[in-house]
This record gives structure tokens, sequence and C-alpha cells, in this order.
């Protein structure tokens, strides 16, 4: 049993490593010259869900990848946007998860800043002798005090070209 639990620690904590981004690591955007608002969308490293990609939309239009521990910097024009997280089905995807995106929406005005985590667990339910688990995973505004601590371990993930 010992061994098992061992076993089970170190292929979890490769299983995690492996799933880190390898971009460099969070830095600021700081020239906010043209205008535009800046959003962070930052997925920290997670067991749940780890293994998946997440693909970030803005207005139903694919903007981002993301694999687990990164972010992404989008540029955005001062307005209201729907923002739109849904997991990449298919070869290391879940198509059980597609129909399940999660959204929010930003209101930006010139040179702002605002920074959405993607955040995600493996939920754990017990109805009598029953036991159930499932991911849960949702899309979130964070003040920036609490982003910039979590997003500082992030590593820099992909946008998508026009």
């Amino acid at each position: 049993m010992q061994r098992r639990r061992l076993l089970s620690a170190f292929l979890s904590s490769f299983a995690l490593a492996a799933c880190a981004g390898s971009g460099p690591l969070f830095s600021p955007i700081t020239d906010r010259s043209d205008g535009r608002a800046i959003v962070y969308v930052y997925r920290p490293s997670s067991l749940a869900l780890g293994i998946l990609t997440a693909l970030i939309d803005v207005e139903g239009r694919q903007v981002a990848i993301l694999e687990n521990g990164e972010y992404v910097a989008l540029r955005l024009s001062p307005g209201s946007y729907w923002l739109q997280q849904r997991w990449k089905a298919g070869r290391f995807g879940d198509k059980r998860l597609e129909g399940r995106p999660v959204a929010v929406q930003v209101v930006l005005g010139a040179g702002e800043e605002r920074f959405l985590r993607l955040s995600s667990i493996n939920a754990t339910r017990t109805a009598g002798v029953e036991v159930t688990h499932r991911a849960e995973w949702n899309l979130q505004l964070v003040q920036a005090s609490v982003a910039l601590v979590e997003i500082a371990r992030c590593r820099l993930g992909r946008l998508e070209s026009a």
C-alpha cells in the first residue's frame, strides 16, 4: 500500500511538471499608449483537468490556447466583451466537457487592466454509500492584488493569429 502511494505521488508530480507551460514567466505589459485595455487570462497549475487544453474565446472567436500553468495577455479596445473558456476535444481532450463552456462579461475602459483566472478542482461528493468524483472549473475576475501573486508563477501561453 505504501509503495502504491509513493508511486501515485511521483506520477502526479511528474504529470504536473509535464503540464506546466514552457514560455517565459509572467511579465506585465507596461506600454498602454494605444489606449487599449489589457485582459490577462491565466490558469494556475492544477492536477484537476491539468492535462486538458483550454481554449479562450472573445465574442465567439478563439483567441488563445492555455495549457496548465500558462497565461495570455489580450489587448482589447474599450467596450463590453464576453470571454469564454471551453475545453479542447479530441486527442487529449474530453468530448464530455465540450458542451460545458464557462463565460464572463468584462467591461473595459481605455488603459484598464483586468485579470481572469481559470481554476479547476476535483470535487468528491458522498451520498450514503455512493461516492462520485467530478471536475469543476470556473472563469472569474480576480482582484489585481490576488492575481499578481498567482500569475507570477505562470508562463506565457499561445495567442491565436487573426
